[in-house]
């Protein structure tokens, strides 16, 4: 009697690995042209900043008499052009890379060679933040090549920043410290609401409107604080991310300048650890949200 052995199971696909799934998904953002060309707008302004900064008499005043008094005007426009800028790249460039897994269905195929849900956003997430933070190393070297140029173009040597006191090196680098903390919000943001909605349209379209959102509700709170005097809405408007975002700057080096003072501001002064609190607990909680969301299957993934 000819006994049949029965078919031998199909073998599960290998799980990929969080390093390939990075890099498949920093592949994807190299072909991505709008990327790379509001990346290109923001260096621009970047370069029209300081250009106005070498003709402003103010400015050439303070460079050679009083370098640190120059710092201050000048840093906190330089910190808007990126965080605005660059914060919009990091919505647009984190939503569009998970939301069109869902809207093209390629998300299916991803997930049957053997990459899980979690480690996909989580892959996603980390391409985002690897291409801000490659962003954020071009920005501050195109802002010290400005920045030296137009020193020697008011003062005609590199004297007043040699004279820079270290406080003014210490602001410099807590400058940078906050762009890289917003960069990174904003990455969050745009991956948590694509991947909450599963939409490329319907994330990206909320990824822009967050922020516009929650500064307006910033100021909703401090026009029914003036009518009530209720303490929650202060304690509410210190909780938005967009405001906090604003003061950042100002909490981490300890001033503000013009610039960061006329964006909607939380009506509680965080200290700040604070402040960094709340920034830290939104990233967190938005990622988690992408985490969770994506683990949710359904019959389209």
């Amino acid at each position: 009697m000819i006994s049949v052995a029965p078919p031998a199971p199909e073998a599960a696909p290998a799980r990929a690995g969080l390093g390939p799934a990075v890099f498949a998904e920093l592949s994807k953002l190299r072909r991505q042209r709008p990327t790379w060309l509001l990346a290109g707008i923001v260096y621009l302004l970047l370069g029209l900043v300081l250009f106005a900064f070498a003709q402003d008499p103010l400015v050439a005043s303070d460079v050679g008499h009083r370098p640190l008094a120059a710092l201050e005007q000048m840093l906190p426009a330089i910190q808007f052009v990126f965080t605005a800028g660059v914060g919009l790249v990091m919505l647009t460039t984190g939503s569009r890379l998970v939301g069109i897994e869902y809207s093209l269905g390629t998300i299916r195929i991803i997930l049957g060679r053997g990459t899980g849900r979690a480690q996909l956003v989580l892959a996603k997430l980390l391409a985002t933040l690897l291409v801000g933070s490659t962003l954020l190393v071009g920005y501050c070297l195109l802002a010290s090549v400005g920045l030296t140029l137009v020193t020697l173009h008011l003062t005609g040597s590199l004297t007043p920043m040699a004279r820079l006191p270290a406080a003014g090196w210490r602001d410099l680098g807590l400058g940078v410290a906050s762009c890289a903390i917003s960069a990174a919000a904003c990455a969050a943001v745009g991956v948590g609401l694509a991947a909450a909605t599963r939409s490329l349209t319907a994330g990206m379209v909320l990824s822009i409107l967050f922020f516009p959102l929650d500064n307006a509700m910033a100021l909703a709170f401090r026009g029914l604080f003036q009518l009530d005097q209720l303490h929650l809405w202060q304690v509410l408007s210190a909780a938005l991310l967009g405001p906090t975002l604003n003061r950042l700057p100002q909490a981490l080096v300890g001033h503000g300048g013009t610039v960061s003072q006329a964006l909607p501001q939380p009506m509680l002064q965080l200290p700040q650890l604070a402040a960094l609190g709340v920034v830290a607990a939104w990233t967190l909680g938005l990622t988690a949200l992408a985490v969770l969301t994506s683990v949710r299957g359904d019959i389209l993934a």
